[in-house]
């Protein structure tokens, strides 16, 4: 039997299943989530083939302010969760 991700999913392993002498199935293949698209500013944290319902922690390059949540979920789908964007730090100078 021959496996597939859903859309942008990616086989961690062998396409193909098949039915042992033993009658148990051999390994599943598993999928994961394809390499989230960042902007320049966002910095991708211990983030190695995540499987569905897995995390990628997200930071901000110097100097900037994360808004959103600080991570990405891969979802069920293969496909991310909403990425979070960074901004300038501004700091209010008094005269």
């Amino acid at each position: 039997m021959r496996c597939y991700c859903r859309e942008g999913g990616q086989l961690t392993d062998k396409a193909e299943i098949k039915c042992e002498d033993t009658g148990q199935w051999s390994t599943f293949p598993r999928c994961t989530c394809p390499v989230p698209k960042l902007s320049n500013d966002i910095l991708l944290k211990n983030c190695n083939a995540p499987r569905p319902e897995e995390k990628c922690f997200l930071e901000c390059k110097e100097h900037l302010k994360l808004i959103g949540d600080y991570f990405v979920l891969c979802q069920i789908n293969t496909k991310w969760s909403s990425m979070p964007k960074c901004y300038k730090r501004y700091v209010h100078h008094p005269i």
